[in-house]
């Protein structure tokens, strides 16, 4: 079997609708890490996979524009 690349995003949602993100880490495997998710007492934590580099910093580009569509609507 060949071993393939996948990276890691992180993103964590805040109560205060505060918004971060960012690419953690890569990994070589066969087959593609499983997606995680922790409700802690004050933010979301989501721990997603994805198959290439450019798809996982796309994430982390979607993940801050949504925090700043909710800022703006705020506004």
């Amino acid at each position: 079997m060949t071993k393939r690349m996948f990276w890691n995003v992180v993103i964590e949602i805040y109560e205060d609708g505060t918004t971060k993100a960012a690419v953690t880490r890569s990994r070589l495997a066969v087959k593609q890490p499983a997606d995680g998710y922790v409700n802690q007492p004050k933010r979301e934590v989501y721990s997603i996979w994805f198959e290439s580099e450019v798809e996982a910093h796309g994430a982390v580009a979607e993940a801050l524009g949504w925090n700043e569509a909710e800022e703006a609507a705020a506004a």
